[in-house]
């Protein structure tokens, strides 16, 4: 009734909840941030309005003082090439960039390994012939020269031997000789001889078997000397027989192959009393050549004889060893990533830590084709033999053996190498690039290279560029 009355009821009115209190107040605030960020947006937009009309006004006032000073002021080369830059940026740009220009300079890599220092070779000294050692003039270590007497060995027992031989071979050479001339020899006349004798015996005994049978016809003479002179013919003729065998036999001695077997067993006499005199001559053991004596080691499945005076030694024990100094050899491994880059031939500079001063120079004499055995863990490595052909006499006194040794293998070596820095090659794609300046060129143009070794800061150019071209470096990269 109230309601009516009074007229309508307005929402404030109206009696809320508190959750309808809490809601109301949520939504003016949120409508009051909104006004808030309305208000900010005209704010921004008109500052960049300010900053845009600032901007254009700084240009336009510029541009007037360069047109002014360009008019109505004189103008130096340098200023007008200054405000050329500024008006044609793109056409002077090539000025502005740093610049190298290729040459060529020697280039190398090489691989570092270390060794040992062993003889070129080490030459073993054999008994000639068995004996005894009756004086030893060495030791070992000591250095020896070609020709100097190490050993003396006993030669009593091969001087028996010798004459054994001479009369082996004196006998030899006269048997030699008979045969050589043999139908003049003894022999041979003693042989015809007999066989003349049985010819005429048995024409003796024919014509008197001719003359019994004469008589026997006539009544002469008896039947039983007629026999005894038929029995007589029978006889010499077997006589005959025998002095014609005989000749025969005896001229057979002086055969072809009597006098070839002959004349190899007067050969054969000869080179026995020749080896053993020339054994005779090798009493004195002498050093085969130039270096340091040692200890030999067991090779060949020949023995290893320890020397001392009158020790006895066969012919073909080892005796002693001469390292060969002339030159000599380090024996090294590689890895299997280096072995590759390695060939038979290649120089290398051998120095040491024992002889600093000094720089020998060798190549590679060998590369083992199979890998080193050792532990399965570790990389294959391959044995490489490194040898240095001569050595100096000034540096055989400072150089021992077993001294260790660092190598330098010369893997590559150009002395006109073109290189341009690192930073100045780049990728593009699978191909290597580099900026050329080019005269008269208004920009710089790119050129594809192909490259060689790297260095730590540059590369090697082996193809694309020339000595003398300009290449562009990137913003501090120059060097």
């Amino acid at each position: 009734m109230d309601s009516v009355i009074n007229g309508p009821l307005k929402e404030s009115d109206v009696p809320r909840t508190k959750k309808e209190e809490k809601d109301s107040r949520l939504l003016e605030t949120m409508r009051a941030l909104e006004a808030k960020n309305r208000e900010l947006e005209e704010a921004l937009k008109s500052r960049r309005r300010l900053r845009t009309m600032a901007m254009a006004l700084v240009l336009v006032l510029l541009a007037g003082l360069v047109l002014y000073f360009w008019f109505s002021t004189p103008v130096g080369p340098g200023a007008r090439q200054a405000i050329s830059r500024i008006a044609h940026p793109k056409k002077n740009a090539v000025k502005d960039v740093q610049t190298v220009t290729v040459k060529t300079e020697a280039l190398s890599n090489a691989i570092s390994l270390s060794g040992k220092l062993e003889p070129l070779e080490e030459v073993m000294v054999v008994c000639p012939f068995g004996s005894k050692v009756i004086e030893k003039t060495y030791s070992f270590g000591q250095r020896v020269e070609r020709g100097d007497t190490l050993l003396r060995l006993s030669t009593r027992e091969l001087e028996n031997k010798i004459r054994d031989a001479r009369v082996k071979f004196i006998k030899a050479r006269a048997e030699y000789e008979k045969l050589k001339d043999w139908t003049k020899s003894a022999e041979m006349a003693k042989a015809r001889r007999g066989l003349e004798q049985a010819q005429h015996d048995l024409a003796r005994a024919q014509s008197k078997l001719k003359d019994e049978n004469g008589l026997f016809k006539e009544g002469i003479a008896s039947k039983n000397e007629l026999e005894q002179a038929e029995e007589d013919v029978r006889t010499k003729k077997a006589a005959l027989k025998s002095a014609g065998e005989e000749l025969e036999s005896v001229r057979e001695k002086g055969s072809r192959d009597n006098k070839k077997i002959a004349s190899m067993e007067m050969e054969n006499a000869k080179q026995q009393l020749e080896e053993l005199e020339e054994q005779l001559g090798k009493s004195e053991i002498k050093a085969p050549v130039d270096g340091i004596v040692i200890k030999p080691t067991q090779g060949d499945n020949k023995q290893t004889k320890i020397v001392e005076v009158n020790a006895p030694a066969a012919e073909g024990d080892i005796l002693l060893a001469v390292a060969n100094l002339e030159g000599m050899i380090v024996q090294t491994v590689v890895d299997e990533v280096d072995v590759r880059k390695v060939t038979v031939g290649q120089p290398v500079k051998v120095t040491g830590d024992a002889f600093s001063d000094v720089t020998l120079d060798g190549h590679i004499k060998h590369i083992s084709a199979q890998a080193k055995s050792g532990d399965v863990r570790s990389a294959p490595s391959f044995e490489v033999v490194i040898k240095i052909d001569e050595l100096p006499d000034p540096v055989q006194d400072i150089i021992k053996l077993g001294m260790s040794a660092n190598l330098r293998v010369i893997v590559y070596e150009n002395p006109e190498a073109l290189t341009v820095p690192m930073s100045a090659v780049r990728s593009e794609g699978d191909k290597r690039v580099v900026d050329v300046v080019r005269d008269g060129s208004a920009k710089p143009e790119p050129v594809a290279v192909t490259t060689g070794l790297t260095t730590l800061d540059s590369v090697e150019i082996t193809a694309g560029l020339s000595a003398g071209d300009k290449v562009v470096m990137p913003s501090g990269g120059a060097r």
